[in-house]
Formats: structure tokens, sequence, C-alpha cells
């Protein structure tokens, strides 16, 4: 047996050692239980570490003995694409996802380890009197709510089993056929697509928000197991972690397709798109019912309906990408890995369905809201998203493989449209009255029926497609522009007000939702108008020939070739010009990757502050003689694409800006550079008087926000 065999076994005993002698400690309450189960829940994190190690070293070292590394690698790769091979391929991508998993838990029980180094310190909770301790079911064991983080580690590791299950099932350590070794004994390499940087970087960070939600999901069943409030203390830093990474997952791997797959965009509705695209929207929610929940209580069970619901959606996109039921460019071929993971779904669903029912159950005092303007806009805003999500969930299963963008953008413009006016009023209710809201709001609404009919006649550029039964793309646009607006604009006035705060972490922590919110508007004015109002002309040029398109001419300067040692490259040097003055010279490619005999393109884009011009190559023998000394391209004019780079970068920034101040990441650096306030100063008592009014209110309010963040 491999070494990477063996230890992806240890991993598996570990696991069930740990599992087993935390039901030891639930039945008994034994803490020699509880601490043998934390350290056989570390020892399972060491060998699937050490596999994944080896399997890390086997590529970097050409050891094509192993059919995943010959498959995914190549003597003369680079190492980089060497070391990308690890998670490139099924089995790969498995044994990453579960390490990252395990190392998630890991991290939790060191920390829980060191803090009980101190005698007795865990004891101590366990002596208070005088609350009621949660029974779930006639025959489970009284349950104390300082057993929160154990049931979190214990459901985690039954995940971890599962995972396990499923690299032993598609082990990355299988031998190379002796027939396949001989035909290609330099390794099969990776797919063209995939030898791009972006592709490098997309994959590992997506596993990251994928697994990372993992804990997530173990506490907010413990929650309802314990009906231990604490349990945000554990699941909330992960959520953020696991939003930021998913974030930045789909937001590379938007990149990646609009430079690397030449179809003239970033955004296809692909199902593994739109599959990834379903638990960020649901992490969302479940992020926006955490703060709640930590603050007031509130959403007790909807809070753990996400937190499974996300979890759940996750397993369901690796499951369209390994069950070979939907075709896409992303996904691999029918395995006995889809069936275990259609039973993972199942199960999941069904555990947490029953806890959810007790939990309900057992539910006495239910609290009743005050229905303020600041619970009316988080509630809706779930629900929206939740609604999101239901809506492509259904869009998934309609269309199973075939990307359809127009019935995600007919069915989701329903509840993108109130979404935008919610962010707007969640930043400016607390300045104006309640009634003067409302004012607002229906101003906007008929600045949106007026712009619907005069930004098509006047501005908009192009012919338009029908969206809803009569009215085109244009007009929907129209009116969704000023919504828009307005929460771009509610949103800067926010941050305006919070920097005032004098002190800079007080600043940043304020300042950071709102810069996702921000990112949200422009991600979604960007897609708005990118996908809906791009331009487009297709031409064929020799060299020194020119054509024109909108302001625009594009000169096919020199057609260059050039060879290396795994790609033949023809570059085409295109001009582009403006008013007669160059502007930018691009260089689309035709290449031929010669290890696996394939030909791929790949793009130019000049990206200006307006709009990208997007060239792709059609056809590089337009004239049919054989020869590559002509082409044919479609020139695309592709407006505010950098408002969606930067909406992508101004959300990462600002949950990453969360995430490093709750880690006290920097806090010593900042509190070096904060300046010192000034004594204040002695006023009588009607100079003091004079101002309040507006900015009493105002630090008032500041204050109250912080409390709360």
């Amino acid at each position: 047996m491999d070494a990477g065999t063996s230890f992806i076994g240890l991993s598996l005993l570990s696991a069930l050692g740990a599992i087993f002698l935390f039901g030891l400690y639930f039945s008994s309450k034994e803490k020699i239980f509880r601490y043998y189960a934390q350290v056989l829940t570390l020892v399972c994190f060491l060998f699937i570490s050490l596999a994944i190690l080896l399997l890390t070293y086997y590529f970097l070292s050409s050891n094509f003995d192993y059919h995943y590394v010959w498959e995914y690698s190549a003597e003369n790769s680079p190492w980089y694409l060497k070391f990308s091979g690890v998670w490139a391929g099924q089995s790969g991508s498995m044994i990453t996802w579960t390490w990252l998993i395990m190392l998630s838990i890991a991290i939790e029980v060191a920390l829980k380890m060191r803090k009980e180094q101190e005698p007795e310190e865990e004891s101590k909770p366990e002596k208070k009197k005088g609350r009621k301790k949660a029974k779930i079911g006639k025959e489970t064991p009284t349950v104390s709510r300082s057993d929160v983080f154990d049931w979190t580690i214990t459901i985690a590791m039954a995940v971890i089993v599962v995972f396990l299950l499923l690299v032993i099932v598609k082990s990355p350590f299988e031998p190379v056929d002796s027939v396949k070794l001989k035909s290609d004994p330099d390794g099969q390499g990776l797919n063209p697509l995939l030898r791009n940087m972006w592709m490098v970087i997309h994959p590992p960070l997506l596993f990251i928000g994928y697994a990372w939600v993992t804990i997530p999901f173990a506490a907010s069943m413990a929650y309802l197991i314990s009906d231990d409030r604490k349990w945000s203390k554990i699941s909330l830093q992960w959520s953020r972690a696991s939003w930021l990474f998913l974030t930045l997952g789909i937001g590379i791997g938007a990149v990646w397709a609009y430079v690397e797959l030449a179809f003239g965009g970033y955004w296809a509705w692909d199902p593994v798109e739109v599959g990834s695209l379903i638990p960020w929207v649901t992490l969302t929610a479940f992020l926006h019912a955490q703060r709640m929940n930590q603050r007031k209580g509130e959403y007790k069970i909807i809070v753990a309906i996400l937190g499974m619901a996300t979890f759940v959606l996750i397993i369901f996109a690796t499951f369209i990408t390994r069950s070979g039921f939907w075709d896409s460019v992303h996904a691999w071929q029918e395995t006995t890995v889809g069936n275990i993971l259609m039973g993972l779904m199942i199960i999941t669903t069904i555990f947490g369905s029953i806890l959810v029912f007790l939990r309900f159950s057992m539910e006495e005092d239910k609290k009743k809201s005050d229905y303020s303007v600041e619970f009316i806009t988080m509630f809706s805003t779930i629900v929206l998203l939740s609604m999101l999500a239901i809506v492509m969930f259904i869009g998934l299963l309609v269309s199973m493989g075939t990307p359809n963008p127009v019935f995600y953008e007919t069915r989701l413009f329903p509840f993108v449209l109130p979404l935008m006016f919610i962010l707007g009023a969640c930043f400016i209710w607390r300045y104006v009255e309640q009634e003067d809201l409302l004012y607002t709001i229906g101003w906007i609404i008929l600045a949106s029926i007026v712009c619907a009919f005069l930004l098509p006649k006047y501005v908009f550029p192009g012919t338009p497609e029908d969206f809803y039964g009569g009215i085109s793309t244009h007009r929907v646009i129209g009116f969704f522009v000023p919504p828009v607006l307005f929460a771009i604009g509610a949103t800067i006035f926010q941050i305006y007000k919070s920097i005032k705060v004098q002190s800079i972490r007080s600043t940043l922590k304020l300042v950071s939702p709102h810069l996702i919110h921000l990112g949200i508007a422009l991600m979604l004015i960007s897609y708005a108008f990118s996908a809906k109002m791009a331009e487009e002309k297709t031409a064929t040029l020799a060299e020194g020939q020119t054509v024109e398109f909108k302001d625009y001419e594009f000169k096919l300067v020199k057609i260059e070739e050039s060879v290396d040692e795994e790609k033949e490259i023809h570059d085409f040097h295109i001009e582009i010009m403006k008013n007669g003055k160059s502007i930018a010279t691009k260089h689309p490619k035709y290449v031929y990757y010669s290890d696996v005999e394939q030909w791929r393109t790949e793009v130019g884009i000049k990206m200006r502050l307006t709009e990208d011009i997007y060239i792709n190559i059609i056809n590089v023998d337009p004239d049919g003689n054989d020869k590559i000394d002509s082409v044919r391209i479609k020139v695309q004019t592709m407006p505010f694409m950098g408002f969606l780079w930067g909406g992508m970068m101004l959300m990462s920034v600002g949950i990453s800006i969360i995430v490093f101040i709750d880690l006290g990441i920097g806090k010593k650096v900042i509190e070096k550079v904060e300046p010192e306030s000034p004594p204040p100063a002695k006023t009588k008592g009607k100079q003091r008087n004079t101002k309040k009014g507006k900015d009493d209110k105002y630090e008032k309010m500041l204050e109250e926000e912080l409390k709360k963040m």
C-alpha cells in the first residue's frame, strides 16, 4: 500500500475515533474522553496533511508512477503549473478540500486546548445555576450550554468522515497504467484552458470558501442542540472568512472566463457558475441573520436553516461538477462520487430538519419584534436573498446544463430591484423621518419611470432585446438606474459620515460594511450595462488593413509567429486608434499546444474608464488558403467593466477589514498612529446647549453602532 493511501486511512480511523470519544463524553461527561477526542482530531489533521504534502511532492518531482500526477502534470511544465495540478483534477480537489476543512477544525481545537490549560477553567461555567437546560427528545441526555463547541467539532468531524471516504473512492494515489505511461512517459499536462495564472489562483480560493463553511454549519446545528448563543463566537469569523474567499473565488473565476474563454463576457450563467453563486447568496443572508442573532437573539430558527442550507448548497454545487448530470466547461464525468455527495445532502437535510423542528417545538417565549425600520430592512434583506437563491436553484434544475441567461435575469430582477431600495434606505433612515423616507422612495420610483422612457430614446445605444413581454431590456435598465444610484449615493454618504470618527480602528470598522454594499451596487449596475449594452462588429483583416467601429479604428499591423517547447503562437498585432491617434496595440493570439494537440485563442483587451474594447479571434484562415496571413475578428465595446472589477475589490477589502479587526491584526499599529483625543474644553451651559442637535444625535448613533459591532 502506498504511503499516501496509508495516511488517508489513518486519518479516517482518527476521525472515527474522535467522534466515538466525543460520544462517550456526551453520555458520561468524563473529561478524559473529551481530551483524547481533541487529540485524535489533531492526529487526523496531521495524517491528512502528510497525505497532501506527499501528493504535492509527487507533482513537483514529476513522479508519474501515479495516474493522477501523470494526468495533470508534465515534465516540461513550469513549477507553478505542476503545483496547481494538485487541485486541478477531481481526486486532488477532494483531498485539498478535505485538508482545508480539517485545517479549520484543527485551528479551533488547538485554540480551545490552549485556553483550557489553565486549571478548572472549563468547570466554572457549568457550576452556574438558574439556567434552564435544553433537551432534545426524551432519550437525549441533558445538554450543557458549554457543550456548543464540542457539538460543533463532533458534527464537523462527521463531515470529515464523508469527505475522507470520497478521497478513498477517488484516490489521487492510484498507480498509473503501464500502457499509458509508455505512450506518454512525460505526462499529459494540464488542459490548455487551465494554463493560466488566474486558474492557478481561482480553484483554491473557491475551495477555501467552500471548506470553511463547515464550521459555521456545524455551529448552527450545535446551536439548535445546546441553545447557546455563544455559538456565533465560533461561527461568525469562519462565515466571514468563507464569504471573503468565495467572493474572491467567484470574482477571479469571472476574470478567467473574461480573458481565457473568449466568449466575449465573464458570466454565462453556466450551471457550475450558478451553483457556486447560490451558496454565496445564502451565506450573505446567513451573515446578516447571525449579526442580528448575536446582537438581539433574533432569527433563532432562520439562522440555523440558513446555515444548513448554505452547507447543503455547497455540496450541491460540488454535485453539479462531479455527478455528470449537468454539462459544463467546468464539470467532470459521472463517478460514484456523485452518489456519495447526494447521500450527504439528503442526510444533512434530514438531520438539520429534525433539529429545527425539535428546537422550534421547544420555543416558549416567542419574542415580539418592534417592527422598526432596522428590523424591516434586515428581515426583508434576508427574505429577498433567500428568494434569489430559490429562483437560481429552480433554474439549475430546469436548465440541466444549458446556460440560460434570460431565465435568470427576468426572474431575478423583481428581487434585485427592491434590494437596491433597501440598501439605500437602511443607510439614511437614521437621518430622516419615516414619512420623508417614504417620500424619497416615491420620488425614486417616479424617476425610474421617467428614465425607463427617456434613456432608451436619447442615451442608450443599439437595438434592445425583449426582456419581459413588450418591455425591452433598455427600459428595464433605465428603470433600474435611479434605485442603484440611490443605493450608491446613500452608501457613499454613510462612508463620509463614518470617516468623521476620531479613532482609526473605529472608522475602519464602521466603513468596512459600507464598502461591501457599495461594491455590490457597482457590480449590479456594471452587469446591467456590460451584459445588455455591449456593441459588436465582425471584420476580416489582412496585414495593413483597417476597419472602423464606433469611434475607433482597428489596424492589423503584422502577424508574428513563435515556437517554444510546448506551443506554437501566432500573435496578431492590432493597433487601436481614436480620432487618428493610437491608443493601444493589443495582441490576440492563436496558440497550438503541441503536447496535447489542441488549438486555443487568446483575446486582446483594452481597458478604459468608461468601456472595455474586447478583440476576439473567430477565424485565422478566412480566405481558405491554408495560410495564416489574415484573420477574422469580433470587436466588442463593453461599458462600465471597471465598475465590475472595482466592485469586487471593494467587497473583498471591506470584509477583509472586518475579519482582520475582529482578529486583532494590526491593532498595535493602528493604536500608534491614532491621534490622542484632546481634553474636553470647559464650557458654560449655554455654549454646550448650542452644540446640541444633529451632531449630538449623530454621535449618539455612532456610539450605538460601535456597541453593536
